[in-house]
């Protein structure tokens, strides 16, 4: 048995219109679907204790990956993810952009906040490389990468 595919990254957010605002407007992604789920066997995977889950599905221009937002029954008992990125247990999604700094500039005007002071060289590894992480609207950790896709490689035997 093995892996065949990636589908999507899921995010649990406390309010779906400011968090889907922050995909959409701010970074880019396209809205594929916005809907309540409340089938009982959609709910029993995630053992979910509401009435009804709101999915909202954002594909990533270009790419047949998406970004899951999932908001359960109205939200209100989410906490705000206060994990740095070395945290266990936690993650972070990464997107390639084609302009760091620029995009960086507009999302800071948005109130963005970011882990680090703003984009930071890694040409010392990977030339012409720039990266930042930011929190989205529930604190989620959002890595940003300007350079070389990451290289498509041929498994190692035995991996």
């Amino acid at each position: 048995m093995a892996i065949t595919g990636f589908w999507h990254g899921g995010v649990t957010v406390s309010d779906m219109e400011t968090s889907r605002n922050f995909y959409r407007h701010l970074l880019g992604l396209t809205q594929v679907s916005d809907r309540l789920v409340d089938e009982e066997s959609v709910l029993a995977v995630t053992h979910a204790q509401v009435a009804g889950v709101r999915v909202c599905m954002l594909q990533v221009p270009g790419e047949p990956v998406y970004v899951e937002l999932i908001q359960y029954g109205d939200g209100a008992a989410a906490r705000r993810a206060d994990h740095e990125p070395s945290t266990p247990g936690h993650g972070h999604l990464c997107f390639y952009v084609d302009d760091l700094r620029s995009m960086w500039r507009d999302l800071q005007a948005a109130g963005v906040e970011s882990v680090s002071d703003g984009p930071v060289d890694l040409s010392e590894r990977i030339a012409g490389t720039w990266c930042i992480y930011l929190r989205d609207p529930d604190g989620y950790l959002i890595e940003l990468f300007q350079g070389p896709r990451y290289p498509q490689r041929t498994p190692i035997e035995g991996e």
